[in-house]
């Protein structure tokens, strides 16, 4: 897991959480900073969860008879707080259908006798947590994500398979916060009160005279 901080804006604070692209299946934890409540007050939790998800399925007729064939795959990339409920499902769904002539002689997965099936997508989502209290505090927070993949592909006749997939994925937080006021802040409000409380006073002392 890799864990960036984004350059942030005045009341604007970004984490970034990286699982670079492995073989499906794999599983981690992505831990994020809470939100310091030192520097102001938490207004909003923003999470985007973003994956791409790669796959080849392949299979070449070894008979010397036509075959039907029926292909379903599917990669899911899912993340939950740890120990809590799931937030974010990213699937991706690839079904097929078709037929192959009988074994031409050569395995490649190709030609009249093999296919060969690639996918390439990329996915995001975006979710606002409404229970703010959650992410304030010290310490990091814990997200388990998971990358997996199931791939059936189905013949009426014999024949060779062979699936590989990888997938990637990231979690971003943006905390959105009213910030604290600097001391030099509160020193010029103060400053102002007490010159408008002297201005009104000595008006008032004028009238009485």
């Amino acid at each position: 897991m890799l864990l960036d901080t984004i350059a942030n804006a005045q009341g604007l604070l970004t984490y970034v959480a990286d699982q670079a692209v492995a073989p499906t299946d794999w599983a981690t934890t992505f831990q994020l900073p809470r939100f310091d409540s030192g520097v102001g007050t938490l207004t909003q939790v923003k999470l985007t969860f973003s994956g791409e998800a790669w796959q080849m399925v392949r299979a070449e007729n070894k008979s010397n008879v036509g075959s039907n064939y029926t292909l379903d795959s599917s990669t899911d990339l899912t993340i939950a707080k740890s120990g809590g409920a799931q937030i974010f499902d990213l699937p991706f769904v690839l079904h097929q259908t078709g037929s192959l002539l009988a074994f031409d002689g050569t395995t490649d997965y190709a030609g009249a006798s093999g296919v060969t099936f690639t996918q390439d997508l990329t996915s995001s989502a975006v979710y606002f947590d409404p229970s703010l209290a959650n992410y304030v505090g010290t310490g990091m927070l814990g997200f388990d994500v998971a990358g997996t993949t199931l791939a059936v592909l189905t013949t009426s006749a014999n024949s060779q398979k062979g699936h590989s997939g990888s997938a990637l994925a990231s979690l971003t937080i943006e905390y959105t916060y009213t910030p604290i006021p600097e001391p030099a802040t509160y020193a010029s409000i103060f400053g102002l009160s007490v010159l408008g409380y002297v201005t009104i006073r000595r008006r008032s002392i004028a009238q009485l005279d």
